[in-house]
């Protein structure tokens, strides 16, 4: 009997131990996962259809502002009106002036840009962790298929955070200048239309 459950215990560690082993060279990463495949094998994905492969040419960029915004969690407009702003073109001074006072209330803006020549992308980003936010710094930005498409730095040494409350949380805000010759003609979608 003791042969019996030696035997059955040996094969449940070897069962667990085989299911719960992790491979040494995959790493824990935001890197896309055949960025984790070319890189350990040379191996080269075959295209997946439904994602856009090309993601257009690079749209030169520079920060204007970057910050976090607190919001009481009893404020569900407020709340609401953040979750459901994602990224927008903001086209002139006065949509830029309405913006900083919607979500960046108090926050002092010096620095604009041209908006003759220029506009304003903002984008406003709940964080994904209960107990915090965090930022990340642009990389790269281009256009691709009807929308924007942001690559981030995605180190986490060169983060930024800003930690939850009990009755709040934080909106990380970006705004980056582009030229507006760099702009696709496709972006009618994406302009900033503040309520009256």
């Amino acid at each position: 009997m003791n042969t019996r459950k030696l035997c059955l215990f040996v094969l449940l560690t070897l069962l667990l131990t085989a299911c719960g082993k992790a491979d040494p060279a995959v790493t824990n990463s935001n890197a896309p996962l055949e960025a984790k495949i070319s890189e350990s094998t040379g191996a080269q994905l075959p295209a997946d259809p439904a994602v856009p492969q090309n993601q257009g040419d690079s749209i030169d960029f520079r920060y204007l502002y970057r910050g976090f915004s607190t919001i009481s969690l009893d404020d569900m407009a407020a709340f609401e009106a953040f979750s459901g702003f994602g990224t927008k073109l903001i086209l002139n001074e006065e949509d830029w002036s309405t913006f900083m006072d919607s979500y960046c209330p108090g926050i002092p803006y010096y620095d604009t840009c041209d908006f003759s020549k220029e506009c304003l992308i903002a984008s406003v980003i709940q964080g994904a962790r209960p107990t915090y936010a965090n930022s990340n710094t642009i990389t790269r930005l281009s256009w691709g298929e009807g929308y924007f498409v942001f690559e981030y730095d995605n180190n986490p040494a060169n983060y930024i955070y800003a930690l939850n409350g009990e009755n709040g949380t934080h909106f990380y805000v970006e705004v980056i200048i582009v030229s507006r010759a760099d702009l696709p003609d496709d972006v009618e979608g994406f302009v900033y239309r503040p309520l009256d």
